[in-house]
């Protein structure tokens, strides 16, 4: 398995990662990263240094501690990974994981694949009423009915092209799955900024995108 990752270079796409979350979160299949307050990590000795808190110590909002240049490729050699925090309430379940790092470029053709989002489609979702909550497939004779029944009408609407991220021009206009605006963002910053800090939420509504499978681009 470690073999993989050889050569130990940055550009090299396969990683050493820790996941950590509150143990009683396993049970319900998605977890959030999460470490105990004040933890350390160290690797066969050596610290890891890593951002272990995130956003004002919100769960979810780190990138899991990388230990690949702490490893040791030798035959019978065991690496060792230590782990120390403070007495906390909660108990936490850690595993180490192989992955596979995608980069932006490579998530944003992944994107550009799966196809664009109709006008129409957009449309239709945005005449739902918000209270209606999260809709996973839309059937959008239930969204017309919905919006009849609301007595909504939709009129003409003013877009930006400017992202709401960097300020700049939109180039890949893109939301989130359960996203019920017209307005979009760009997909390659979007995808930049949670490389860096994880959030995986819309910057227009905070809806949830859970990961880029929930991105499409608007067409």
């Amino acid at each position: 398995m470690l073999s993989k990752l050889v050569p130990k270079q940055s550009s090299n796409p396969y990683r050493l990662v820790i996941f950590c979350t509150q143990t009683d979160r396993v049970a319900f299949g998605n977890c959030v990263i999460e470490f105990p307050s004040h933890a350390d990590i160290r690797c066969n000795g050596s610290s890891v240094q890593a951002n272990l808190r995130g956003i004002k110590n919100r769960p979810g909002t780190i990138n899991p501690p990388d230990v690949t240049a702490q490893i040791i490729m030798m035959q019978g050699v065991q690496n060792k990974i230590d782990v120390t925090f403070e007495q906390s309430k909660s108990a936490f379940t850690i595993t180490v994981y192989l992955v596979q790092k995608n980069t932006v470029g490579q998530l944003v053709e992944k994107i550009r694949k799966r196809g664009f989002i109709s006008k129409e489609a957009t449309l239709n979702k945005s005449m739902l009423p918000p209270s209606r909550g999260f809709w996973r497939v839309v059937d959008f004779g239930l969204v017309r009915a919905a919006a009849q029944d609301a007595d909504i009408m939709h009129g003409p609407e003013t877009l930006t092209l400017k992202d709401p991220i960097s300020m700049t021009r939109v180039t890949l206009p893109s939301k989130g799955r359960h996203c019920q605006h017209t307005a979009c963002f760009d997909a390659a910053t979007f995808l930049t900024l949670n490389e860096q800090t994880p959030t995986w939420t819309c910057p227009i509504c905070n809806r949830s995108i859970s990961s880029d499978d929930d991105l499409f681009l608007d067409g």
